[in-house]
């Protein structure tokens, strides 16, 4: 005679296959919510229009900006760049500790009397601006100059941020200022600076 079951068999197969059907369903939507995020982390949606733009990385470097001396013991726009037609930018922190689309920058401002490595004791911002230079949008980065210095674009743990509180959008014919007080002279020729920065393109 074939024996069959008893039912407290049948019910802890059922419970088992359950809890893996169950399992199977959060890693499906632990996936979708996952690749939502990331599609999420390269838009960025006007809070006010309602319009969403794609993210593009995009490099601004010392090459970019016109170059001027500081003068000392002053804040003094050492580099200025006027966003060129149809380019708009935008500056943010980072979203969470391991935002790995997070803009970032780094370089190394060094004094015209030393080695470009050598830390410079100042205090260094980054600073939007309108077309007439009145208005300030916002200022993505502020910070001692010794932080751009040791900023290391490898490494993660090592990199700098902008320390804006909410994101600032540079607009055609809108310029990004770099601002310098220190007690000595930076160097024009040796001083370099690299903004990792995100382009938008508006979407639809």
């Amino acid at each position: 005679m074939v024996q069959m079951p008893n039912q407290a068999a049948i019910a802890q197969k059922q419970a088992i296959a359950g809890a893996l059907q169950a399992k199977a369903r959060d890693a499906a939507l632990g996936r979708k919510a996952l690749v939502a995020e990331q599609a999420q982390d390269d838009l960025f949606t006007d809070d006010i229009s309602g319009d969403v733009y794609k993210c593009f990385p995009a490099t601004l470097t010392e090459a970019n900006f016109t170059v001027a001396s500081s003068t000392l013991n002053s804040e003094t726009t050492i580099m200025s760049y006027q966003v060129p037609n149809g380019i708009e930018y935008l500056f943010r922190s980072p979203k969470s500790s391991q935002d790995r689309n997070s803009p970032y920058l780094y370089g190394a401002i060094g004094e015209t009397t030393t080695c470009v490595t050598t830390l410079m004791v100042g205090y260094l911002r980054i600073k939007i601006k309108d077309a007439s230079k009145n208005d300030l949008k916002g200022q993505p980065f502020a910070g001692a100059v010794s932080q751009l210095d040791s900023a290391d674009p490898i490494d993660w743990n090592k990199r700098l941020f902008f320390n804006c509180r909410k994101p600032i959008r540079a607009k055609a014919g809108d310029y990004i200022e770099v601002t310098l007080d220190a007690a000595k002279q930076w160097s024009k020729t040796t001083s370099t600076i690299v903004i990792q920065v995100l382009q938008l393109t508006k979407v639809g």
